[in-house]
């Protein structure tokens, strides 16, 4: 028991870590709603507030290849048996909720395959399995100089019509070791500002044009003059980091304009500060959120603490009105959400929240943001013996926020907090106007004994350790029924919902699959629990009765995996959920473990592809003869962080340097273009 308190300690502290947890001195009375900023004093009081709850803040808030077994690798169906496809028949990246595209690094539109890689964008047209290079543009021109460094780099890929979306992250900060640069900005009598610092920008040169520009032009036959600390330092940032802020990571949005793909333009770079947390896009307006911190500010300036969005290098703060303040502030982080309207290339609106978010589900009607916390609780002192004695409990909680979305707006709707953490972005689903949440939660109790006269202290650990729940929350994100204390000492490794069903998987040594009917939210019931050994890490409806499970074997006796699996759920009886047919594939590893958009999965084709190793392989699947091995790439051409997609009759394999293509009905090999 000792031990198993101390590795429940262990995941506490992980958790802590792992998740930029903040710890708080008290509970918050989460029974307050969250309210808009009248003014930035409104916005400063709420910062100062949070810095003086918190004692810590946490600075946070995406081999050789292993053949299967011949017994295992069945022909592929006869071509008769497939569906016949054309143009309008071709995959979509895999999503949460259909519907809502989600940003990933290869994109098709049925016609044209997009390509984001390294600091380009390459578009090939498929030509029914023999495709060609169209085009491939620069992403990121931006000039580098002695005195400022910039990083930029490309993780979100939207298409929308003939406007291409490409989400990245820019980071730029100053170097300060250069001795004429220092001279000048403490001050000292030099000439004009060093040539390479006032002809430096922190934007790409097709991005602002010339006339914009607010820099002084440096000439070597200026006078001497005396530098004013103060304007140097202005000057210095105008120069330097126009029209993102020096030291700050600002998440971006560039538009191409590719009516015509074998000549994209770049139309328009949309920005908002902080580091992308992800991104939705709905009817041609693209969801942007992001998380923005401050370690500091000035109380006089509100450009020290509130977010600003951009335009082709305009700048503007996000107003008061815009802003919402949660009742307990978390941390000195803000969330910014930003709504796109692709078409033309303009801000819609945006929000933010005071509190940072490492979770978002959105479907049409509402995003909501999660973000968890540390919660520490202790009691008042009193003595035992010789000892002033401190009760400690710990806890984490997650607070959640629902934006509305009406025409491509945004509206701070709600907020709540529940029990626990998120896996990940499945465990939260809106459904028939509630919002289902599934947390695992870390607990730990502990007391400090202090002996004044000796000065001496001392520790006593209480019970520590697990706790898995799943909430129902109405429209005001109040909780209305729930199930707790779920399979205790394990932790969720993936959530699924179904309409009123919930499925849920934790694990420890074996794979509890738990069947929940919500169709009573506000008394949902644990209709059936299927233990394996493993656990199903990603699970998608394959059809009716059918639940596809993506994951890891494991041994039943001491817990460690031992390679994938794939496995289908029986669900016909909810009540008496089976294994239908499984298919272990030994020591391996995929990217879609982790990442459900690495994964190409078609129910409808029976279909199923994912990155394994340095390959890629696909599956079939059949009620009579369960799992088939399609096709096993080789390891030697590929890379790791490859998609899948199709096309009519045809399957593309697509890396970060070539498109294989291979028919769909055989899976023989057609052909290859490199790019």
């Amino acid at each position: 028991m000792r031990l198993k308190s101390f590795i429940a300690g262990l995941l506490c502290l992980s958790f802590i870590l792992l998740t930029g947890g903040t710890f708080a001195a008290e509970k918050p009375e989460t029974e307050e709603e969250i309210k808009l900023a009248a003014s930035y004093d409104d916005i400063l009081s709420a910062l100062k507030a949070a810095r003086s709850r918190f004692a810590y803040e946490g600075k946070g808030m995406a081999t050789a290849d292993v053949a299967v077994p011949a017994d295992v690798a069945a022909p592929a169906p006869e071509a008769s048996q497939a569906p016949v496809g054309g143009r309008d028949d071709y995959s979509q990246t895999n999503v949460q909720v259909e519907g809502i595209d989600e940003g990933d690094i290869v994109k098709t539109d049925g016609r044209y395959i997009y390509v984001l890689r390294n600091d380009e964008l390459v578009i090939l047209e498929a030509l029914g399995g023999k495709p060609v290079k169209l085009s491939a543009i620069k992403l990121f021109d931006t000039p580098q100089n002695d005195t400022i460094h910039f990083n930029e780099y490309a993780t979100d890929l939207y298409i929308s019509g003939d406007v291409a979306a490409v989400v990245s992250s820019f980071y730029s900060y100053t170097v300060y070791y250069r001795d004429d640069v220092i001279a000048w900005e403490k001050g000292v009598e030099t000439s004009a500002p060093p040539e390479s610092f006032a002809s430096g920008s922190g934007t790409s040169s097709s991005e602002v044009e010339p006339s914009k520009a607010k820099a002084p032009v440096a000439t070597k036959a200026a006078p001497a003059v005396k530098a004013d600390p103060v304007e140097a330092e202005r000057i210095a940032a105008d120069v330097a980091i126009l029209p993102y802020p020096s030291g700050k990571t600002v998440t971006k949005v560039t538009l191409y304009d590719i009516s015509n793909r074998s000549a994209p333009k770049r139309s328009t770079v949309l920005a908002q500060d902080g580091s992308l947390l992800s991104s939705r896009l709905l009817s041609g307006t693209l969801y942007l959120v992001s998380n923005y911190s401050m370690y500091s500010f000035d109380e006089r300036t509100p450009e020290t603490f509130v977010p600003s969005v951009y335009q082709d290098g305009e700048k503007r703060l996000v107003a008061p009105g815009e802003i919402g303040i949660m009742p307990i502030i978390p941390s000195t982080q803000y969330t910014v959400v930003c709504a796109y309207d692709l078409e033309s290339g303009a801000l819609s609106a945006t929000r933010s929240v005071l509190g940072g978010g490492s979770t978002i589900y959105m479907n049409a009607d509402a995003l909501y943001v999660a973000g968890t916390q540390y919660v520490e609780e202790q009691s008042a002192p009193y003595r035992y013996s010789v000892y002033t004695v401190t009760d400690y409990a710990s806890s984490n909680r997650t607070d959640i926020v629902r934006f509305d979305l009406a025409e491509g707006g945004l509206e701070i709707a709600a907020s709540g907090s529940v029990n626990g953490s998120l896996y990940g972005q499945f465990a939260l689903d809106a459904y028939e106007n509630a919002l289902r949440v599934v947390t695992t939660q870390f607990t730990s109790r502990w007391s400090v004994y202090v002996d004044e006269e000796m000065g001496f202290t001392n520790y006593k650990w209480h019970d520590n350790g697990t706790h898995n729940n799943l909430y129902v929350l109405d429209e005001n994100l109040n909780v209305m029924g729930s199930v707790t204390d779920l399979a205790p000492g394990e932790q969720v490794y993936s959530v699924r919902f179904d309409g009123p069903i919930g499925y849920i998987t934790t694990f420890e040594r074996v794979d509890p699959l738990f069947a929940v009917d919500l169709s009573d939210p506000a008394n949902p019931q644990v209709l059936s629990a299927l233990k394996i050994p493993g656990f199903s890490q990603y699970m998608h409806v394959f059809g009716e009765n059918r639940l596809f499970g993506l994951g890891m074997d494991a041994d039943p006796e001491t817990g460690r995996t031992t390679g994938m699996k794939l496995v289908m759920f029986d669900t016909t009886d909810k009540t008496d959920v089976t294994v239908y047919h499984e298919l272990l594939l030994g020591d391996r590893y995929s990217p879609a473990l982790y990442n459900h958009k690495a994964i190409l999965i078609s129910p409808a084709k029976k279909l199923i592809g994912f990155p394994v190793d340095n390959g890629y392989a696909f599956y079939g699947y059949d009620d009579t003869t369960g799992f088939y091995r399609l096709l096993q790439t080789d390891s030697a051409q590929w890379t790791y962080n490859s998609r899948g997609l199709y096309i009519g009759d045809y399957v593309y394999i697509v890396s970060s340097d070539d498109v294989s293509v291979f028919n769909i009905h055989t899976f023989t090999f057609v052909g290859r273009v490199t790019f």
